[in-house]
């Protein structure tokens, strides 16, 4: 994000590094697995901190912050996510998740939605079982140009790696496990957002969520993959402003 600035934020798990841009009213960027906060800001946070606050961070074990002991769950990456916004005393904010972010902004507004505004879900899913085992190969390709990534961040080197990703891989297969009742609990103004060729969330998936959640609205881009904020960040931005910035009330 264009005139960024990062440092270091002592949290319950450990120092996190958080970055932030622009000012006005608080929104919160959250990172994919085996990402960090870097490319997502990057890709929509330097137009959507024109008008507001925008700020990222790395959660445990990915970027600059340091891994924890233990597995991941979803529910303790909310409570960092909770944890963060309490610190930085911002609350309530708008949350913005891509993928595993979007999970965790799902886990942040049923569980602490005294700290959300309204949250936008991109490429996110509810249910483990639509992803498709098969590509958890630990040697897989696709695997090489992000532990570069995270060899040149992390504070843990290069050779730690292969924990983050067999803790992540194990996240995938038994993580999330709502339900559509889980869902109609959510009571914040909710953006499920995708691209119609996302190959790793299946879109009557991304229908059903946004379905369940009684106050949410449906985005989808045509000749997006999983990878739309990256592919189309103007857009994205765009239809992210436009549903944080509506009036009340949401309809």
């Amino acid at each position: 994000m264009n005139g960024a600035q990062g440092r270091y934020v002592p949290l319950v798990s450990g120092p996190h590094w958080v970055i932030e841009a622009g000012a006005g009213r608080p929104l919160v960027l959250l990172h994919g697995g085996l990402d960090s906060s870097d490319a997502f800001s990057a890709s929509i946070g330097t137009p959507l901190s024109a008008t507001r606050r925008v700020v990222a961070f790395d959660r445990a074990g990915h970027g600059r912050t340091a891994d924890t002991e233990g597995p991941y769950h979803y529910a303790d990456m909310a409570g960092e996510t909770a944890a963060l916004i309490e610190t930085l005393g911002a609350g309530p904010v708008d949350l913005c998740g891509w993928s595993d972010g979007g999970i965790v902004a799902l886990f942040v507004a049923l569980e602490r939605p005294e700290l959300v505004r309204r949250a936008v879900l991109i490429g996110a899913n509810f249910r483990h079982e639509v992803m498709d085992e098969a590509l958890l190969d630990p040697d897989a390709a696709w695997l090489e140009p992000v532990a570069e990534r995270y060899g040149a961040q992390s504070p843990d080197g290069v050779g730690h790696f292969p924990e983050v990703v067999r803790k992540t891989f194990a996240l995938w297969v038994s993580e999330p496990a709502l339900t559509v009742t889980d869902l109609g609990r959510i009571h914040r103004p909710i953006l499920v957002l995708n691209g119609d060729r996302d190959s790793l969330i299946p879109l009557d998936h991304t229908v059903r969520m946004f379905e369940a959640i009684p106050n949410a609205q449906l985005a989808i881009v045509p000749g997006a993959s999983h990878f739309l904020p990256a592919e189309r960040p103007a857009l994205t931005a765009g239809l992210i402003a436009d549903f944080l910035d509506a009036p009340e009330p949401f309809g």
